[in-house]
């Protein structure tokens, strides 16, 4: 593992990601073209799925946009980024999946994104912008105090929890201040290290997301000419893979509770759909949702909702 220190350096204008949007539906998709996709082995791949039948289950009916949702690992709350009614300052928010009423965690000057549970439910980490760059922090699920663990100078793009509560992966720039990688935070002494991946050559990587047996991470990665890569490496950074190739955007990654998927959005057409790709590689599935645009999925771990 490479450790590295954090300086400081200037602030920096809200990241692009952080103000993707997910609405309170699950929304429907209604193009039926073929797209273009690349598998693994860099073949040109045509694909019109069939449709997989889902379930959309709203979970909040606020006005204004709703950021980053999490679902706890035993899918009875959602954690998201709220901007309130007004478009006023973003805070982070819990909500019971059938109660009306959120519960707001955090009263911050700055921006906050990227909620990640921990494996107990008891306490959620997400990252809160600061002057000098972002911050990853901790605050008890039901309210309390906030605890800054850890800050950088540049943005975090993409925060997860270890399943064994010991690690938390996030992605942020490296020591050239440029390009994003993948770091991982341990709350046992608070050390920050990077997998090797030694012959990775991309040049960005976003969102890491831990298996759910905690034994390998996945990762949004950019390619050269643009391409937009989802990427699993084992977690010391060995054996690392391109599980799908494409030139469209991707935004939001998820396992499934079985790890045998991917679940992702990605916008072929300019229109953010929710797809599934196979983690040992192959054909992607388009899966029909209500509306017409779908971003970010969160599954719980605990009961694969």
């Amino acid at each position: 593992m490479y450790k590295r220190q954090t300086g400081t350096g200037r602030a920096r204008g809200i990241p692009r990601s952080v103000y993707l949007a997910v609405g309170a539906l699950i929304l429907v998709a209604i193009v039926f073209g073929p797209r273009l996709f690349r598998r693994a082995d860099d073949t040109p791949v045509f694909e019109s799925p069939a449709p997989t039948a889902l379930v959309a289950v709203p979970l909040t009916s606020f006005p204004g946009q709703e950021l980053h949702p999490a679902l706890s690992p035993d899918g009875s709350r959602v954690a998201f980024v709220w901007a309130g009614p007004e478009g006023d300052n973003a805070d982070l928010y819990v909500k019971q999946r059938n109660s009306e009423t959120p519960l707001r965690l955090t009263e911050d000057p700055g921006w906050v994104a990227w909620p990640a549970w921990a494996p107990d439910g008891q306490t959620l980490a997400f990252v809160r912008g600061t002057d000098t760059g972002s911050a990853l922090c901790l605050i008890p699920s039901l309210g309390g105090a906030v605890r800054e663990v850890h800050h950088e100078d540049g943005f975090i793009e993409g925060l997860d929890w270890s399943p064994d509560g010991e690690t938390l992966a996030f992605s942020a720039p490296g020591e050239d201040r440029f390009f994003p990688g993948m770091w991982f935070l341990s709350l046992a002494d608070f050390e920050v290290s990077r997998p090797p991946l030694e012959g990775y050559a991309h040049t960005g990587m976003f969102q890491p997301r831990f298996s759910p047996d905690g034994s390998e991470v996945a990762w949004i990665g950019l390619g050269p000419a643009g391409r937009s890569h989802l990427m699993v490496a084992a977690v010391d950074g060995s054996g690392f893979r391109s599980v799908l190739k494409s030139f469209a955007p991707n935004q939001g990654l998820a396992w499934t509770p079985d790890g045998r998927y991917l679940m992702y959005s990605s916008a072929p057409n300019d229109l953010f759909m929710l797809w599934r790709v196979p983690v040992v590689g192959g054909e992607p599935q388009w899966i029909p949702t209500p509306g017409d645009f779908a971003l970010n999925p969160t599954i719980a771990t605990g009961t694969g909702d």
